[in-house]
């Protein structure tokens, strides 16, 4: 059973600018979930700059914020 979990942000490497706040458990796979989904069909705000960002031929930069009490990561996020 876990007993943590990680608060991040996305970052946009062109301007600097933290356009994402989200959670995870696994950083990598969650970070590769985010291109993936962006790559196919994006269908929120978040994905449309991630895909804009891929074309370009950048990624976002993921950094933690905190690791956290897996049970109050939504106070967190």
């Amino acid at each position: 059973m876990r007993t943590h979990t990680f608060i991040y942000k996305l970052i946009d490497p062109i301007t600097n600018e933290v356009r994402y706040v989200g959670k995870a458990d696994n950083l990598k796979s969650r970070y590769n979930h985010h291109l993936t989904d962006a790559r196919r069909k994006p269908k929120c705000h978040r994905l449309c700059w991630i895909k804009g960002l891929l074309d370009k031929g950048v990624k976002p930069i993921m950094e933690v914020i905190e690791e956290v009490e897996f049970s109050k990561w939504q106070e967190r996020e």
